[in-house]
């Protein structure tokens, strides 16, 4: 886990060492192979930012990364109004998850969080409603129809990807709607203990917003579904954005929220995972442990420390066996609503066994 120099700055309470040392690299003249590194963790507007506060002249490639986030913030919040308005006409409320929700609660500029879509949660029941308001809005749902409509009609027997992602024509905007928390191709040991979100949004607090009516769950819960969603098969703790989220949401909120999240992934049966992946984020970013969390991270492939927490929480060996190779080769169901025209389901699995086998035992960080 050889931590790169420049990813303090990302943090909220950057070290000085290795800050002069990074910013002596961008005095040199030519862009530093780092930046390079940095774009292609997400984090190119973050550093923009950090940079022109301390009046350092930074590369024009992290320029033009943080006005690219301000107009994609621009052209999804234009989306998210109009899906909302959509949602209310049918009397159906929301809650935001993962980089909405972070843009707008956590960060002090939303461009500063750049994200790819638009992440939603809504109770299965009102799953069929949302299709239509999305649809009517130009929107389509991505993947073979037939798994899309098994999804719509039965979301409980869909497998374990509870989510379905809606493109416009043009592909510039995608939003996906969850109807469970745990949303993965392979089922990860810890999904059945997980409340189902029917369940969690009854008990969201309503709120009323410029953009419309919304649900809006605590800080807590968003901590403890960023924590586990880093372990993910396929991405572990990857862009490194998704890492550096988490000491954000702390110096947002204070070490109160990590307190109530352990105390969530307790009630969800994830305390090992929770505390796990956790001490692996301290040690990529170099911050220090999360309060009121004790866990140590080894010196290893965030892929492969991954994999152990999931595997700690399986059980049995049969248990582990099966959790392997689903992690190759997906629930169909789960790999058909993500393939369309342009890819078979072979390929489909084909291309996640591959992209997370790499993952899992080549890809450090």
């Amino acid at each position: 886990m050889d931590r790169p120099l420049w990813i303090s700055l990302c943090t909220p309470a950057p070290a000085g060492g290795a800050d002069a040392e990074v910013l002596r690299s961008l005095s040199a003249g030519a862009e530093p192979e780092w930046v390079r590194d940095a774009l292609a963790e997400r984090l190119g507007p973050l550093l923009h930012r950090r940079l022109g506060a301390a009046a350092v002249p930074g590369p024009e490639s992290l320029r033009r990364a943080f006005l690219t986030s301000v107009a994609a913030d621009a052209y999804q919040t234009a989306w998210l109004d109009e899906i909302l308005c959509a949602l209310a006409a049918q009397g159906t409320a929301a809650a935001l998850l993962k980089g909405a929700w972070l843009a707008e609660a956590v960060y002090s500029d939303p461009a500063l969080r750049p994200r790819t879509d638009l992440d939603l949660l809504v109770a299965p029941r009102n799953l069929l409603g949302v299709h239509e308001a999305l649809t009517s809005l130009g929107l389509g749902a991505d993947g073979d129809p037939r798994a899309v409509g098994r999804a719509l009609a039965a979301p409980e027997r869909a497998g374990p990807l509870c989510s379905l992602e809606y493109r416009e024509p043009e592909r510039r905007f995608s939003c996906h709607v969850h109807w469970g928390l745990v949303n993965a191709s392979a089922p990860l040991p810890h999904a059945a203990r997980v409340p189902d979100a029917g369940a969690l949004l009854s008990a969201a607090r309503e709120v009323e917003t410029p953009r419309g009516r919304r649900l809006e769950l605590p800080p807590a819960f968003h901590l403890c579904h960023l924590v586990e969603h880093l372990t993910r098969p396929g991405h572990p703790f990857r862009p490194l954005l998704r890492v550096v989220d988490l000491p954000w949401v702390v110096h947002r909120f204070g070490n109160r929220v990590v307190e109530e999240a352990a105390d969530l992934a307790r009630f969800w049966g994830i305390e090992r995972l929770f505390g796990g992946a956790l001490a692996v984020a301290s040690r990529l970013l170099g911050v220090p442990s999360f309060a009121g969390v004790r866990a140590r991270a080894r010196a290893e492939n965030p892929g492969l420390a991954a994999l152990r927490l999931h595997l700690a929480g399986c059980g049995s060996l049969p248990g582990r066996l099966r959790f392997l190779a689903r992690s190759v080769v997906p629930h169909r169901d789960a790999a058909e609503r993500c393939c369309d025209e342009r890819r078979s389901f072979l390929a489909e699995v084909a291309r996640r066994g591959v992209e997370g086998l790499a993952l899992v035992l080549g890809r450090g960080a």
